[in-house]
């Protein structure tokens, strides 16, 4: 890649490889994440978010396809389900009295 054309006709500048990210590395992006927002590291909700990340190869998927992009997105949204769960239930108890 970093002798293609791309590079040739200057259209990228720089030639910077990646290693994908493993389970754990996305499980330290989603704690991370938390942290930076202020929320309390819950392993229950890092495990969500991981395992709603897609991994690949489909044949061993042990590296996430999307990194850590997705991680804020998938966080927010356990942390939304996790408040209407809760709200549900509350609801449900002061319904009940």
């Amino acid at each position: 890649m970093h002798e293609s054309q791309l590079i040739r006709a200057h259209l990228i500048d720089h030639f910077i490889p990646f290693l994908p990210l493993a389970r754990e590395h996305v499980m330290l992006c989603a704690r991370d994440y938390l942290r930076r927002r202020g929320y309390d590291i819950q392993q229950d909700l890092l495990n969500k978010v991981v395992d709603s990340i897609e991994y690949r190869p489909s044949t061993n998927p042990i590296y996430s396809s999307s990194g850590c992009k997705r991680v804020a997105q998938k966080v927010e949204l356990a942390l939304q389900e996790e408040f209407d769960r809760d709200n549900q239930h509350n609801n449900n108890f002061y319904d009940e009295l």
